[in-house]
C-alpha cells in the first residue's frame, strides 16, 4: 500500500500492523495527516490507529531532549516549544482538575501512587503535594532528571514494561495523555492492572477520537501531535480495558475539538453574524468564548478523562 510522505518519514521507517485491540487487518482510510502518514480505523472494533506506523527504533528517537523544548517548533509537529511552560500553565490550579476527580473515587493522602509519563513531574508534585506517596516513571532521561533534580520527586526512567516494581504495588495509577503514544494499549493496561491492588484505580487521560467521527480531518488530533499512534472513544476505550480486567468508574470531556487554521476569518464572521441573530445568543457565545475547556460528564470534547477501576 503507497503512502503520501509529506516530512521526515520514509517507507524503510515504517511498518504495517494489526489492530491492537481484535487483532482484525480489515480497516478504512480514514485520513492522511499533515506529516503523510495514514490513520485507519478498524471495521471490526472502531479502534483508530496509525498504518503503517514508525518502527519502535524510529518512535524511540521522538522523546529525546527536543522533544520537550523546541523553540520555534510550530504547533502542529512533534513534541513542545518549551513543555516547561505548557505545563507549569495547564498545571496552574492547585490542585490539578484531575486530582480533583480522582479524590472522588479515591483517596489520595496515604495512597501509592504511581504516574507512568510523568514528564517532568509537575503532576506528581502536585499528588505529593496532596499527601501520596508518589512515584514516577518517565522514557525520557532529560525529563526524568528535570523531576528528579528541580522537584526532588522519585522517578524512573524507563516503559512500563521495564518497571522495578514486582506485583501489586500501588493504589493509584496515572497516565495523562500517554495511551495514545504507547506500542501497545492492551499490553499497557495488561501490565497497569498488574500493578494495581484490588479495587485500584487507573486514572487516564487521551484525545477523544470521537471527535473525528464527526469532523474528519479537520479534527485537531489530526492536525497536531504527530507522535500519537492510536486514537480511542469512550467506547473503544471501555472495550479494551473490559476485556482485562477494569470498569469505567468516571468519564468526561473538554475543550475544542478544532484546530483554530480550520475555520477562517470569513467562517468565523459569517457564524458570528448567524449566532446574533437568535435571542439571548450572544450571552451564550460569550460564556463559551470564556470557558473553551470545561469539563462535561459523558461530553463531546477535544480531550476524554477517565477513572477505572481494577475488578
Amino acid at each position: 500500500m503507497s503512502v503520501e510522505l509529506k516530512s521526515i518519514w520514509n517507507l524503510s521507517q515504517l511498518e504495517r500492523i494489526r489492530c491492537d485491540c481484535c487483532a482484525c487487518e480489515d480497516t478504512r482510510l480514514v485520513c492522511i495527516r499533515p506529516d503523510g502518514l495514514r490513520v485507519e480505523e478498524c471495521r471490526k472494533c472502531g479502534l483508530a490507529f496509525v498504518n503503517p506506523r514508525p518502527k519502535i527504533s524510529q518512535i524511540q528517537k521522538l522523546y529525546e531532549e527536543d522533544y520537550f523544548k523546541k523553540p520555534g517548533c510550530p504547533a502542529a509537529s512533534i513534541g513542545y516549544a518549551d513543555y516547561e511552560s505548557w505545563a507549569g500553565g495547564v498545571q496552574q490550579n492547585d490542585p490539578p482538575h484531575e486530582m480533583e476527580i480522582l479524590s472522588r473515587y479515591r483517596p489520595i493522602a496515604g495512597a501509592d501512587l504511581l504516574e507512568i509519563g510523568c514528564a517532568t513531574g509537575h503532576f506528581l508534585l502536585a499528588a505529593r503535594k496532596a499527601g501520596a506517596c508518589a512515584v514516577g516513571l518517565e522514557v525520557s532521561q532529560y525529563a526524568a532528571a528535570i523531576a528528579s533534580d528541580r522537584y526532588g520527586l522519585d522517578v524512573h526512567v524507563g516503559a512500563i514494561d521495564t518497571v522495578p516494581w514486582k506485583g501489586a504495588s500501588f493504589d493509584v495509577v496515572v497516565a495523562l495523555e500517554l495511551v495514545e503514544h504507547v506500542l501497545s494499549p492492551t499490553d499497557f493496561f495488561r501490565r497497569v492492572r498488574e500493578l494495581l491492588r484490588p479495587r485500584a484505580v487507573l486514572l487516564l487521560s487521551t484525545p477523544n477520537y470521537a471527535c473525528a467521527r464527526e469532523l474528519g480531518e479537520r479534527w485537531l488530533g489530526f492536525q497536531t501531535s504527530f507522535e500519537h499512534l492510536f486514537f480511542f472513544t469512550r467506547e473503544v476505550l471501555n472495550c479494551m480495558t473490559g476485556r482485562i480486567g477494569f470498569r469505567e468508574l468516571y468519564c468526561e470531556t473538554s475543550g475544542n475539538c478544532t484546530s483554530p487554521q480550520t475555520a477562517g476569518p470569513a467562517f468565523r464572521r459569517t457564524l458570528r453574524r448567524a449566532i446574533a441573530t437568535i435571542p439571548g445568543a450572544r450571552l451564550l457565545w460569550r460564556w463559551v468564548q470564556r470557558r473553551p475547556d470545561r469539563w462535561v460528564r459523558f461530553g463531546w470534547g477535544h480531550r476524554l478523562l477517565a477513572i477505572y477501576e481494577k475488578v
